[in-house]
């Protein structure tokens, strides 16, 4: 893209590249606590996944191309194994439930992002019939990281707010749970700008799937291509390009 906005594209791309470089190395050289079977494939799915986007990411702008099917279903399927597998090695962290609980989100989103890129390679001229119904069960992560991003949004009310609801009720207890899951939060610039980014987001896809599940993928993407063609060519990598950017 051209002038400042092409600048600020070309200097995310370079941070993330950056980064992502970086936590290739980190996966091997760093020592670790777990080295179980599910630890390796953690590892080693990841590695995969951000290999995977790397590759998609050179594709798109070195060529201008988008990658093939191959790469869709090797991208979404190391992603989902690398998400799914971080849960039960959480019992090793020993961290803050704070900071557990924004792994927990993190990990809803990226798996929900598979269902997205699911979305996106339905569009094609090959896609199969079929994939439309292989989105659906992605409705659970969507709305998951939806109740996880309310969770930092609730907790972050002001304590005159308990005083307010009384004890007892649906709304107190939901209050007082939001509050235990993510214990030791604190209100600052930082935290503040973190939950409602990420509620903000989680509400734009949740809305995103209903529109494609009530239109389906030829209504949905007709739509979308009116509006912005590019959009509609690099719809196929966004997803996992995202779910890079959360997972570094």
């Amino acid at each position: 893209a051209p002038g400042f906005g092409g600048f600020l594209e070309d200097a995310y791309l370079t941070l993330l590249v950056t980064s992502t470089l970086y936590s290739l190395w980190a996966m091997f050289a760093l020592p670790r606590k777990d080295n179980t079977l599910l630890g390796w494939v953690h590892v080693l799915s990841g590695a995969g996944a951000f290999a995977t986007s790397l590759w998609a990411l050179a594709l798109e702008r070195g060529l201008r191309e988008s990658p093939d099917w191959t790469w869709m279903w090797l991208s979404a399927a190391l992603y989902t194994a690398n998400a799914l597998s971080w849960f039960p090695l959480l019992k090793y962290y020993r961290g803050s439930e704070e900071t557990r609980n924004a792994f927990f989100l993190s990990y809803s989103f990226v798996v929900s992002f598979q269902g997205i890129q699911l979305i996106a390679w339905s569009a094609q001229p090959d896609a199969p019939s079929w994939m439309f119904w292989a989105v659906m069960p992605f409705w659970f992560w969507s709305i998951r990281k939806i109740a996880e991003s309310a969770d930092f949004v609730v907790a972050l009310l002001p304590k005159s707010v308990d005083a307010a609801l009384g004890e007892g009720n649906f709304a107190a207890v939901a209050l007082a749970d939001a509050r235990a899951r993510v214990k030791g939060i604190k209100f600052d610039t930082p935290t503040v700008t973190y939950a409602s980014l990420n509620l903000a987001a989680a509400i734009f896809d949740n809305a995103y799937m209903a529109l494609y599940t009530a239109l389906g993928p030829a209504g949905f993407w007709h739509t979308s291509q009116m509006f912005n063609d590019d959009d509609f060519h690099l719809r196929l990598i966004k997803p996992a390009i995202g779910s890079l950017t959360v997972s570094v």
